[in-house]
């Protein structure tokens, strides 16, 4: 059986069976008989069968079929999470007349995510949300409560024909570029290929709520092949957001593409706009990206990127200032390891490029008990302007505890004015059993100006 994350490929030893999506196969190995005792004397032999050789059952045989078939019930997969994080900072205002001044934040968060498949109807229905509370010292004008909902939607594959439908409030898996819906997606196709439209609203980007002056239409075109030692995926698609009252209707098309293979990583996408404004189009998005194993042990990557953002809210002026960023780097593994360095260039339009350096080195254990070990340095400078970084972490796996430490430091050089900042930050994650995960996490900043003492918990279930 081959799984990647796009599909699974099986291969049948004996009678083929219906294998569909969340079905759970049973692998029996027959072990062979254990030897005969010897016999007695005065026993007398006992009469053989024609042939001896026992016979040989298939490991996917009658028991696989009845073991996916009594599973056919409703199932929940899925997890819930409950977090907490207390924030406390002090700030110097730099000013002997002024006192410090010091701030309370806490936040507490309940998440699910699950998927519950095996409905009546062979529907299958998806569950993403957040609730939080917040509470702050400081004077605010936002909403201490929220419940934000990212996905809720009920989804339909037919077997008579080779068409799926996905309703409510989803991501459309089968191209990049439109995001998220309030709405319905139809596809009809296989695996290899498929076409479909998707029609709805797009979700208010600042609390995910629902806002009915933006509806939006969509059809696309996917397309994926794999063969020995390659991958290949690609999607077209195009778009219109019709905007109501103070929003403006726009149109743009994506088209993106991506190869795997031992020689090459490949992944482009590119998106262009239509102005409102001009009518002109645009490319507000464009990236190619490739890493190249030079050897087993010594890669090369690049990325070109370019991003011009459309703003949705805006009433002139829709495109954003254009930005490029072209990055090269070469990793190399060394045993428990890997050590790279990096060298990114950005520009932004109207304004002068900076150049940012850096190296990390990582190991996952090392001879000193075992110890996991990370480190990074950056550089960054523009002009007269420059700055740094520098990280240590280790790492420590004792039983069902997970033990990690990071230093930080940061210091930034802005016209006449230096800054440093020191972190510090550790984290202890206990892996229960029945796939609970508790973690606590503590971490201490401190600079010229100011200290933040920030304290997080999570306990998180996977069902």
């Amino acid at each position: 059986m081959s799984v990647t994350s796009r599909r699974i490929v099986t291969t049948f030893v004996g009678d083929r069976f219906p294998v569909d999506f969340g079905d759970v196969l049973t692998l029996r190995l027959l072990h062979p008989a254990a030897p005969a005792e010897p016999a007695l004397a005065d026993e007398p032999k006992k009469p053989q069968p024609e042939s001896a050789e026992p016979e040989r059952v298939s490991i996917l045989s009658q028991t696989g079929r009845k073991s996916s078939a009594s599973r056919k019930g409703v199932r929940a997969s899925g997890r819930v999470s409950l977090e907490t994080q207390s924030l406390r900072t002090l700030t110097d205002a730099r000013v002997d007349s002024l006192p410090r001044i010091q701030s309370n934040f806490s936040t507490a968060t309940a998440s699910v995510r699950t998927t519950v498949d095996r409905l009546p109807g062979d529907i299958k229905a998806n569950i993403h949300f957040r609730a939080s509370y917040r509470r702050s010292s400081a004077v605010t004008t936002l909403n201490p409560q929220s419940i934000r909902v990212y996905k809720a939607s009920i989804e339909k594959r037919f077997k008579s024909q080779p068409v799926s439908v996905e309703v409510g409030r989803f991501y459309n898996i089968y191209e990049d570029f439109s995001g998220y819906w309030d709405g319905a997606v139809v596809r009809y196709g296989n695996r290899s290929l498929g076409a479909g439209v998707a029609i709805g609203f797009e979700p208010t980007l600042s609390n995910e709520g629902f806002d009915p002056n933006l509806p939006k239409y969509t059809a696309f075109a996917d397309f994926r092949t794999r063969g020995k030692g390659f991958r290949y995926d690609a999607d077209v698609s195009v778009h219109e957001v019709r905007g109501r009252n103070e929003y403006a209707t726009h149109d743009y098309f994506g088209v993106q593409h991506g190869l795997r293979s031992k020689w090459l990583l490949l992944d482009q996408d590119l998106q262009v706009n239509r102005d409102p404004e001009s009518q002109q189009w645009m490319v507000t998005r464009f990236q190619t990206s490739a890493n190249i194993p030079v050897t087993r042990a010594f890669r090369l990557t690049g990325r070109y990127m370019i991003r011009r953002p459309y703003y949705v809210w805006r009433t002139q002026s829709f495109m954003s200032a254009r930005r490029d960023r072209i990055t090269a780097g070469a990793n190399l593994t060394i045993g428990q390891g890997v050590t790279g360095v990096t060298v990114t260039s950005n520009t932004y339009e109207g304004q002068d490029p900076y150049t940012t350096y850096s190296a990390f080195l990582n190991l996952r254990r090392t001879a000193l008990a075992g110890i996991g070990f990370s480190s990074s340095v950056s550089y960054w400078t523009r002009d007269q302007s420059k700055a740094g970084s520098a990280n240590v972490g280790l790492s420590k796996l004792a039983g069902p505890v997970l033990m990690r430490g990071r230093y930080r430091f940061y210091r930034t050089s802005l016209n006449d004015l230096t800054l440093t900042t020191h972190s510090v930050d550790s984290a202890l994650e206990f892996r229960l059993p029945e796939r609970i995960t508790l973690s606590v996490q503590v971490q201490f900043q401190f600079g010229d100006t100011f200290q933040n003492t920030n304290v997080f918990t999570g306990l998180w279930k996977s069902f």
